[in-house]
């Protein structure tokens, strides 16, 4: 298919919207997996028809939606969860994605959830049109990998995405997160973003950081009649305090679990940032030639 270059067009994003007999294979995913509950607040930003929020709401769900077509007068107030379904693949313009992903993120108190679309099926084959397709129906369709989607989330909001199922990923909303408009065109704004990522990496550098593939696992034991969890912190090499391969870290209220949960944050900031700092770099440099 090549690349068609077409003048003043208007894309229908409202006519993506579909009906649906029930919940999205998102929505149900992070109520079945206990990312939604019932007493959390949500919001389902870019909610198109509003479908998934009517069947969440006759469960007992406080949800509400957004979209500025069908429901513009919903007021986007913070919550605890944001549901991100499939709007990146509508919009087509690379930097307005990061803008509402950015906006939906600072909308979240706990978790974000995001999906886009995986795959075309023939019936939506069409124009190509800057990195995705204008469908017979006028409608833009931007198709994500994992792997895509995954960079987009952490290179905009600067956290970890962590798979769900479905090419969905949840983020944990993050205090420390420098989010950023990483396709923007603004020198001066890269410039200024790229000098808080290097200023935060020194300050992430300057505590102890656990090896790449250490995790946290979780462990169970009886003690006194009484099933007892506890975690250790663990990795293949002997690259922990003391050349040790494990660390005992108690149980979850422990401040050596605390601790250890905190350097691994740390850690995947860092992995994070490096790539935001060499893509930023990137740009700049295509810039000044």
């Amino acid at each position: 298919m090549t690349q068609t270059h077409l003048e003043n067009v208007i894309i229908p994003r409202h006519k993506a919207a579909l009906k649906r007999n029930e919940l999205s294979l998102p929505m149900a995913a992070a109520v079945d997996r206990g990312i939604l509950l019932p007493h959390h607040t949500h919001l389902d930003y870019g909610c198109g028809r509003g479908d998934d929020v009517r069947f969440l709401q006759a469960m007992g769900f406080r949800s509400k939606g957004y979209d500025p077509y069908y429901f513009p007068r919903t007021l986007k107030r913070a919550v605890d969860v944001v549901t991100l379904l499939y709007v990146l693949s509508t919009i087509e313009v690379p930097m307005l994605r990061c803008e509402v992903l950015y906006h939906a993120y600072q909308l979240t108190r706990q978790t974000l959830v995001v999906s886009a679309i995986t795959g075309r099926s023939a019936n939506h084959a069409g124009v190509a049109y800057n990195d995705g397709v204008i469908t017979r129906w006028g409608t833009f369709e931007k198709c994500y990998s994992h792997t895509e989607l995954k960079h987009l989330i952490e290179d905009t909001l600067g956290v970890p995405a962590r798979y769900l199922a479905h090419n969905t990923y949840t983020v944990s909303h993050n205090s420390h997160a420098l989010p950023l408009i990483i396709h923007s065109s603004d020198r001066s704004y890269l410039a200024q973003c790229h000098s808080l990522l290097h200023s935060q990496q020194q300050e992430l550098k300057s505590a102890w950081i656990p090896p790449a593939d250490a995790i946290i696992e979780k462990h169970s034991s009886i003690q006194k009649g009484k099933r007892y969890y506890y975690f250790r912190l663990k990795s293949r090499s002997r690259s922990l305090p003391n050349g040790k391969l494990t660390m005992h870290l108690g149980n979850a209220t422990n401040q050596c679990y605390l601790d250890a949960v905190q350097a691994i944050e740390r850690r995947d900031l860092l992995r994070i940032n490096e790539r935001r700092l060499i893509r930023i770099e990137a740009i700049l440099s295509g810039m000044s030639e």
